[in-house]
């Protein structure tokens, strides 16, 4: 073979081995094989942040239920979105101590609270729960978080207390806590419980709109005080690290609840 024909020959034995390859991967990816370049795997994620320390000064729970307050227990039954049963002990027996005639809750969901709060103050006393109304979510002042939406988006506030001996005691009203006139309550409430949005913004406004509406002596309450909802951890903290009204603010060990006494002592 002449010397010139040899680039030639190895120009065309390449091209037969790259058409050959080609063939051969077509072929093993039809029956579910994937010939590719190999990749080196991406680096692994970084590992989780650890889970913040919650700096309020813990109250024990056995010093809230000692024994000295009887409470009663309705609709003990705990769906998405209640508070605990544990968690309903300690509000009970909350306001059973003080046996408030006036009470006020942000936040009515399926109204389990309501009914229990109601039935521990006593036959004369009356509750009044604020609600977001399902047409407002859309329309509301600040922003809510996305994962409450399915708490927010629901046909009935309050369905367990309704047609219940309590109901006559319930008042419910409806609107958003950012723009709702409070002024008729103000300084009037023994018993104050906030479990409306747990957005940062609305943590705030309602925080301030409770103080507004305790009375001395009284119990404000606010539930999900936990790292799963940071905007009520991190506004409840600013508040206990600013002092002034909110200095004696207290997390009941084994439970989400923050509770501030006002005129009294835990």
């Amino acid at each position: 073979m002449p010397q010139t024909e040899k680039p030639k020959t190895i120009n065309a034995m390449k091209r037969v081995v790259k058409v050959v390859k080609k063939c051969v991967r077509r072929s093993l990816n039809l029956v579910g094989y994937d010939i590719h370049q190999y990749e080196p795997p991406p680096p692994a994620p970084p590992p989780p942040p650890a889970p913040k320390e919650l700096i309020l000064p813990k109250v024990p729970v056995t010093s809230i239920l000692n024994g000295s307050v009887p409470v009663k227990i309705l609709e003990p039954e705990h769906t998405n979105g209640n508070v605990t049963i544990l968690e309903l002990l300690v509000l009970n027996t909350l306001v059973a101590r003080l046996s408030p005639d006036f009470l006020f809750e942000i936040g009515t969901f399926d109204g389990r609270t309501t009914l229990n709060i109601t039935a521990n103050a006593g036959p004369g006393a009356q509750s009044f729960t604020l609600d977001l109304p399902r047409q407002e979510l859309s329309n509301t002042v600040h922003a809510l978080e996305s994962t409450e939406l399915l708490y927010a988006d629901k046909e009935v506030s309050g369905r367990r207390f309704k047609n219940t001996p309590m109901d006559k005691q319930i008042v419910q009203l409806f609107g958003d806590s950012a723009k709702f006139d409070f002024a008729p309550y103000g300084s009037k409430a023994g018993f104050i419980f906030i479990d409306g949005s747990h957005s940062y913004d609305y943590v705030k406004n309602d925080s301030k709109v409770a103080l507004g509406l305790a009375t001395r002596p009284s119990y404000i309450v606010w539930h999900d005080y936990e790292p799963t909802w940071m905007g009520v951890v991190t506004h409840l903290e600013e508040l206990y690290q600013e002092g002034g009204d909110f200095a004696g603010l207290k997390n009941i060990e084994g439970t989400a609840l923050a509770v501030l006494a006002v005129g009294t002592s835990l």
